[in-house]
């Protein structure tokens, strides 16, 4: 189970194992709303280049906020510029739109049955992991280089991708099997010609 698992990565430190519990329930919710928005947009039209751009500008509204006020805390401190909270902004607005880079093979999925559905969230799980270590790096190095020069590159990264590689293997194969059962498109009639 998750939670042995979790256990034996921290074993001496309960407040980890809950720490570590709460980080994967929180990643598992959050690619959940990512990829319930482009359901919901797929429901209203959108084709996948649209969802994938709601999916980006969710994540750039959903990156931004927390890091803009670590950043203003540490300029109210006389540790940060108005120069470094503007680039921390722009930084991670950036970053966060990385979120929809893993939905893109998913949201284009044609698997048809189990082990392609399996495989399917295999390899969301993969492009999850990536997606995260590029992000949390990414949020990392812009702290180091603006305000905060103590700050670890790789901090939180091997957290980030474990929860990654669950949520995005869970979410990629739930949802290709929810394509997977969809039926397929019909062709629009063809409009009568005037004699």
């Amino acid at each position: 189970s998750v939670q042995r698992v979790v256990e034996q990565a921290f074993p001496n430190d309960p407040a980890r194992q809950f720490e570590f519990s709460q980080t994967l329930v929180q990643g598992l919710a959050s690619t959940m709303a990512f990829g319930g928005q482009a359901v919901v947009a797929q429901l209203l039209g959108a084709g996948p280049r649209g969802q994938l751009a709601l999916i980006a500008l969710s994540g750039m509204a959903a990156q931004a906020p927390d890091e803009f006020q670590r950043v203003t805390e540490a300029m109210n401190r006389g540790n940060a510029t108005e120069r470094d909270r503007i680039l921390v902004l722009l930084a991670n607005s950036a970053l966060g739109g990385l979120e929809a880079v893993p939905f893109a093979g998913t949201l284009n999925s044609t698997a048809r049955g189990l082990p392609a559905h399996i495989a399917q969230g295999f390899h969301q799980g993969r492009e999850e992991i990536v997606q995260e270590f590029t992000q949390q790096v990414g949020q990392n190095l812009t702290r180091r280089l603006t305000y905060d020069p103590s700050q670890d590159p790789y901090e939180g990264v091997g957290e980030a991708m474990v929860v990654a590689a669950i949520s995005g293997g869970i979410f990629g194969t739930a949802f290709s099997g929810l394509q997977g059962t969809a039926p397929p498109p019909t062709a629009a009639p063809a409009a009568p010609e005037d004699a």
